[in-house]
């Protein structure tokens, strides 16, 4: 944001802290020199020059892209990655394909608890999961993180605006769907508890409150001031995880190794 600024005049340049950021960025360019990918590189190299044009000297950038530009290794390179995006592309759009039709079915009006749940079943969102984890660095893998991230960003606006119309069914479809994105994201899951506690289910939004401790949810003015939270403040299981945070946020944090 920096460089940006100082390259659209929006802030004065420094020369110091361009420095920096360009040494920052060196050290990028180095680990992705390290990694052997020809693509990669050059990529890192491309944008390098680009962002640091006008700034400062980047001609020995720009004479190692003019020398490796057209090489047969980084061509081939290219075009396995163009070829790689674009089947990642390609199960993307399947994928979202089956996931409008999954939600006209969960939306479809006299569409009951069961058939929804069946419908986010059809999602098959622990099988992205295990692709995520699993094939982290292939084509399958790739397209599982950016599904996954896409739908749980998309859930959790849609449920943010079906929250501010007061439609609770809608918002707890849409953590449902967000929480089976993200299963140890404690802030998705406290978003979860808080849909059940709208839907009147103190079961599940108590239990899931908890849950949403254990995985890092530690924002205690929210715990105990969110109004849809209200009607379990007088529950046993909601004043315990009142204790367990503030319990929680009040050890002695472990230094990292």
């Amino acid at each position: 944001m920096e460089i940006e600024g100082m390259k659209s005049g929006r802030r004065p340049k420094d020369p110091a802290l361009t420095e920096s950021i360009y040494n920052h960025q060196t050290e990028n360019l180095r680990r992705a020199r390290e990694s052997g990918d020809p693509a990669k590189i050059f990529h890192r190299e491309e944008e390098m020059a680009a962002d640091f044009q006008g700034l400062r000297d980047v001609s020995a950038i720009e004479a190692q892209i003019s020398s490796t530009r057209n090489t047969r290794e980084v061509k081939d390179a290219l075009k396995r990655e163009k070829k790689r995006e674009a089947r990642i592309d390609e199960l993307e759009s399947n994928f979202y394909g089956a996931y409008r039709r999954v939600l006209a079915a969960i939306f479809a009006p006299g569409a009951g608890d069961y058939e929804r749940r069946q419908a986010i079943a059809g999602l098959r969102l622990p099988d992205l999961l295990r692709s995520k984890k699993d094939k982290a660095d292939t084509e399958e893998g790739i397209a599982a993180e950016r599904i996954l991230s896409g739908v749980m960003i998309h859930s959790i606006e849609d449920g943010a605006e079906f929250r501010a119309r007061g439609d609770s069914a809608h918002v707890l479809v849409d953590m449902q769907i967000a929480s089976e994105c993200a299963p140890e994201n404690g802030y998705v899951l406290f978003r979860l508890a808080r849909a059940y506690a709208l839907n009147k289910d103190a079961k599940n939004a108590l239990a899931t409150l908890g849950q949403s401790i254990a995985k890092g949810f530690d924002d205690l003015d929210a715990l105990e001031n969110d109004p849809d939270l209200a009607p379990l403040h007088s529950q046993p299981e909601f004043q315990d995880a009142v204790a367990s945070l503030k319990k929680k946020l009040a050890a002695p944090s472990t230094p990292a190794n």
